[in-house]
């Protein structure tokens, strides 16, 4: 049994199908998944037998004259970025009131 229905225009397009009942069982599902579970044990295992231990003297950070540096920059930078956008924006309008200046 079919519906089919493409609106006013043609744009609306709506089909719906009904059938019969198939016969086929569904299949057997098992309640427990093995593959699943043996991961997740493995994981633990894995994690439990290893200490996590980090050795200082292996580490190489950044020194605090380092941070220092970069915040200075990233200062100066931020000034910059802002001085010339104010500057960018009056000259702008500066620019655009000219012509009528011009023509006067």
């Amino acid at each position: 049994l079919r519906f089919q229905d493409s609106g006013a225009k043609g744009s609306l397009r709506v089909f719906f199908s009904v059938g019969e009942k198939t016969n086929v069982e569904p299949a057997a599902v098992a309640t427990y998944n093995y593959s699943v579970n043996f991961h997740r044990e493995f994981l633990d295992y894995f994690f439990e037998l290893q200490d996590w231990v980090v050795s200082a003297q292996s580490y190489g950070g950044y020194t605090g004259g380092a941070m220092f540096v970069m915040g200075v920059f990233a200062l100066v930078l931020g000034v910059g970025i802002g001085a010339g956008g104010v500057f960018f924006v009056t000259k702008r309008q500066r620019i655009s009131t000219l012509a009528y200046q011009v023509f006067e």
